[in-house]
């Protein structure tokens, strides 16, 4: 099978999810504090009732079209739906002090602070918009923090923004499910979990569902092992996202109960996939359980409904029911896993121990620095953080070269979304582009959108590029002319991925992996840009004569919180000086250069830096230059030491929040914010030597004593051997990777030469 053909079959495989049938249910690394739960109509009366009956538990619920606590007790369900104004709220509180003093529930201290969405369609008529009302004052009594959406004219249906009836129309054909423009999983987590959760409306159509619909067996949970006792099926459905499937990310659970004839039995997985959860899910590693109810009009449910009436006893709204109790020990089942990450803990900190045998770094110093005078450049993942960091920084960055680099947020999505932008950019819309930067800046995570507008911009793209598609960069131009950018592109050079020079390099048009995505291409890539950022007045390297500056090794960790791995950047980083600069006596001008993915010092020591042309161009010009270093973290999902565009750290990662966005912001305030440089003496420092890195990579073989390295598995490309000490450790990639021999780590599928057996 050749690479094309492998590469459409992965992208084939993420535009669909894996249903796998009754599965046990598995456990996974989940944060304690983040879980959540949320129903509709019978789902929402569910949701209350867990809610108040596991509050130590649940950190916030969503109640959609819902009903009181209790209000269905003692055969007064008709009352509850047809006359919501005769329920009495006093009773409802006694009810539920009375549940909490006997210890059916946890304390109703516990619900104080805890996040509450309150959603009802005002033209609702099977569940009278009343009874929200009624659940907003119980949870107000408790001092729970309360948020509502009350004033959409739908009926009795789940609102979504892309599936189901007109939204004010009967929606029973639809398995009440109505399109009222208004994505009800999204705002309701949202309000549960955090206003940085991130839309799958802006994503769409990258925000693709990768992750594993999973069909797992219910019958465990039920007290006598008989699901229909309990009127509950004997499956349910969970969605693991593809961030959390290995176990390695904490991430995030909720809950979410269909309403009555919305279950498996009646839909499918109607309900599951047509509702919106699990768009929002795989963009924002949020594990989503799917219990399944079940009908059984032998006890008086007929419609596959929640026990909110004591259909089953009357102990159906405390932890002693048949539904919560299951339940309840089904989100134990997977909550409590001892998270890989902390198995692997032994590996890594000898790992990182070695890596900081040896270490010759300084110190970063501050320079005498035109603070006017500050530019960046980069490429591939360096190009796209270049961009990233640009708007971030507006305020303070002249000018940006990206070189076959990526659009702002493009890659917002997680891996799925990055995979697709780097194949299928012109699917990208700027118009989304443009309204997350103004939303960025509108809550002042990136400076104001005003600062772009005059600034410097240079785009590089070679026209052989099937890496990065170079379609990529006639977006990121029309997003940079939106803001009044002064823009210079160069995209007919007919090169593949990789930076353009004019002395070292592939052939132009060649594979140049053997030379660290560096090509000859007869094009001074580094003087070019630097041209256009600084001015048409800069000195063109001489490419003879030796360089009289200095290339120091310096720390990066002061800049991090926590271990420079955690923001999976180096420990190390380096900076160029020219011979003009030193003595601080003269302002110089900075840039800051990011490498591309496969680039970093890890990878290859300092060959980005000295054979990409920057250094020659620094030392004509008195510019110093600044190269942060990324470092493969293959635990957080960056493998190859990419820059972080596509969220692998968090949601903050392309804002001035971000770990790597603000450690290099700091980098640059060190070396520009001095004081009385002029008078300041020379700085002694460590001149790094210049290194060809040689070919370490370790033939596969059996583990040996005192090795650490990494070995393929034969005949699976997704699944590698840890050799750690004479110990084997059976590793898998992250889905849409396969290991690659030739970096020691994971790989784009489409990268790796391997075809897995069968």
């Amino acid at each position: 099978m050749n690479k094309s053909m492998k590469f459409m079959i992965a992208l084939l495989s993420v535009l669909t999810f894996e249903v796998c049938r009754g599965v046990q249910l598995q456990s996974y690394n989940v944060d304690p504090d983040l879980i959540t739960i949320s129903g509709f109509s019978s789902g929402g009366a569910m949701a209350m009732q867990f809610h108040v009956a596991y509050s130590q538990v649940i950190a916030g619920a969503g109640i959609l079209a819902g009903l009181p606590y209790s209000c269905g007790k003692n055969d007064s369900s008709d009352e509850c739906l047809d006359s919501p104004e005769g329920v009495n709220i006093g009773e409802i509180l006694m009810e539920i002090d009375d549940q909490a003093s006997k210890g059916k529930i946890n304390p109703t201290s516990h619900i104080n602070g805890t996040q509450v969405f309150i959603w009802h369609g005002s033209n609702d008529t099977m569940v009278y918009p009343t009874s929200s009302l009624q659940i907003l004052e119980i949870y107000d009594y408790y001092g729970a923090n309360i948020k509502t959406k009350l004033d959409i004219p739908s009926g009795h249906g789940f609102p979504t923004n892309f599936y189901g009836t007109p939204c004010g129309s009967s929606s029973t054909a639809m398995h009440y499910i109505n399109n009222c423009n208004y994505h009800g999983a999204y705002e309701t987590l949202k309000n549960l979990l955090g206003e940085d959760l991130i839309d799958p409306s802006s994503n769409r159509p990258m925000s693709l569902v990768a992750g594993q619909l999973l069909e797992y067996e219910q019958t465990e949970f039920v007290k006598g092992l008989d699901p229909s006792t309990a009127s509950m099926d004997p499956i349910g459905y969970i969605y693991v996202p593809t961030t959390c499937e290995n176990k390695i990310l904490e991430c995030k659970l909720h809950i979410a109960f269909h309403g009555c004839t919305q279950n498996r039995a009646n839909l499918g997985e109607i309900y599951v996939t047509k509702t919106g959860y699990l768009e929002v899910a795989e963009l924002n590693n949020i594990i989503v359980l799917f219990p399944q109810a079940a009908a059984n009009a032998r006890i008086g449910n007929p419609n596959s409904c929640w026990d909110w009436w004591g259909y089953t006893n009357d102990n159906f709204l405390n932890q002693d029911g048949a539904q919560m109790d299951a339940i309840y020990q089904m989100i134990r089942r997977i909550a409590e896993e001892e998270p890989e990450k902390n198995k692997m803990r032994p590996v890594i900190v000898l790992l990182l121990a070695l890596a900081a045998i040896g270490s010759n770094a300084v110190k970063l110093q501050s320079y005498n620095v035109d603070p006017d005078s500050i530019t960046i450049s980069g490429l591939s993942s360096g190009g796209a953080f270049v961009m990233q960091f640009h708007l971030a920084y507006s305020q303070e960055i002249i000018g940006a070269g990206i070189l076959a680099g990526l659009p702002y947020s493009c890659g917002k999505g997680g891996l799925t979304s990055a995979t697709l932008c780097m194949t299928l950019p012109s699917n990208v819309i700027s118009a989304n582009v443009i309204k997350e930067i103004d939303s960025q800046a509108s809550k002042g995570s990136i400076n104001a959108t005003s600062y772009i507008s005059g600034s410097k911009i240079f785009i590089v793209h070679g026209t052989k590029d099937t890496t990065v598609n170079p379609t990529a960069s006639t977006k990121i131009k029309e997003v940079y002319d939106h803001y009044g950018a002064v823009i210079k592109t160069k995209l007919d050079i007919a090169s593949v991925h990789g930076y353009p020079t004019d002395f070292y390099g592939a052939a132009c048009g060649s594979s140049s992996a053997s030379t660290h995505y560096i090509n000859n291409c007869n094009y001074h890539g580094a003087y070019e840009t630097l041209k256009h950022l600084l001015g048409d007045d800069l000195v063109a390297p001489s490419g003879s004569g030796s360089l009289a500056g200095q290339l120091i090794e310096y720390e990066q960790g002061e800049f991090l919180s926590g271990l420079p791995s955690t923001s999976s950047m180096d420990a190390h980083g380096y900076v160029y000086i020219p011979s003009g600069c030193a003595d601080k006596s003269r302002q110089c001008r900075l840039h800051i250069s990011f490498h591309g993915c496969q680039q970093s010092k890890g990878n290859l020591g300092d060959i980005y830096a000295t054979k990409t042309g920057y250094l020659e161009v620094a030392e004509k010009n008195n510019i110093i230059v600044l190269f942060p270093q990324a470092a493969a973290n293959m635990l957080i999902g960056n493998p190859n030491a990419c820059w972080d565009w596509w969220g692998y750290l968090n949601a903050n990662y392309l804002n001035q929040n971000g770990a790597q966005m603000s450690a290099v912001h700091k980098m640059m305030r060190r070396i520009v914010d001095c004081d009385d440089c002029s008078v300041d003496p020379p700085v002694t420092t460590t001149t790094v030597k210049t290194t060809t890195p040689g070919d370490n990579t370790p033939a596969p073989g059996t583990c040996r004593d005192n090795e650490i390295s990494f070995q393929p598995f034969p005949g699976k490309c997704d699944t590698y051997i840890l050799c750690a000490c004479g110990a084997e450790v059976l590793q898998h990639c992250a889905p849409g990777l396969y290991f690659d021999p030739k970096i020691n780590s994971c790989n784009f599928i489409q990268l790796v030469d391997c075809t897995p057996s069968h």
